[in-house]
């Protein structure tokens, strides 16, 4: 066993009190982990060295600024086409606000304009004629190409996430194998009786593992 590996393992022992080959007692078959400890330990290096595919990462930040712009556009159509639908009838007056809205944010207003124009099929006809708005699909058109990046990017996330669990996986039981432990569990709130009192946690090794592996025989 490499010297570091061996120190990472007397340090855990160390801490927790755990005199079992330090007293000249054999230390337990099982150890506690914890994998979300080395999870946050090497996810940052883990996905560095798992980029995106360059389709997926090149000029991100433009990709972004422009979606957001897209929305906007969308957003400011929508609303001033809603308007001229809405002006089609006249507003209300004054009597006929509810007392409880007396100044109606935008939504409620819309909607209680609507209400009182009798929710006639010219307006309603204008209002869905809203979204068939030429210009309206084609930017729609134009943001789904960055939803679908983003879809393909949060697959890529998932993947990567997988592939490290999966690492650190293996990587807990080359650990245990290699140092003789039968059971390694990862939360101690889950020991219902330990006798001796003793709990023997080689998270800090597993991680030293995974940053510095042995070399390959």
């Amino acid at each position: 066993m490499h010297i570091r590996y061996l120190h990472a393992l007397l340090l855990p022992l160390y801490l927790s009190g755990c005199d079992g080959m330090l007293g000249g007692q054999q230390y337990p078959d099982w150890a506690l982990v914890n994998k979300q400890e080395i999870h946050s330990a090497i996810a940052d290096s883990f996905e560095d060295e798992h980029p995106y595919p360059a389709e997926l990462d090149n000029d991100y930040s433009a990709r972004v600024a422009e979606q957001e712009r897209l929305s906007q556009q969308i957003s400011d159509l929508k609303s001033n086409a809603t308007q001229r639908c809405l002006s089609m009838k006249p507003a209300p007056a004054a009597a006929d606000t509810p007392p409880r809205y007396p100044n109606p944010p935008q939504p409620l207003q819309r909607e209680y304009v609507i209400r009182q124009a009798g929710s006639t099929a010219e307006l309603q006809s204008c209002l869905q004629n809203i979204e068939n708005d030429q210009l309206i699909r084609d930017l729609r058109a134009q943001t789904k190409a960055f939803q679908e990046l983003q879809q393909r990017r949060r697959e890529h996330d998932v993947a990567v996430r997988k592939l490290l669990d999966e690492q650190i996986t293996a990587a807990i039981a080359t650990y245990a194998t290699a140092n003789g432990f039968s059971l390694v569990i990862s939360n101690e709130s889950s020991i219902v009786y330990n006798q001796n009192q003793r709990v023997l946690d080689v998270t800090a090794a597993v991680i030293a593992q995974l940053k510095n592996p042995p070399p390959k025989q």
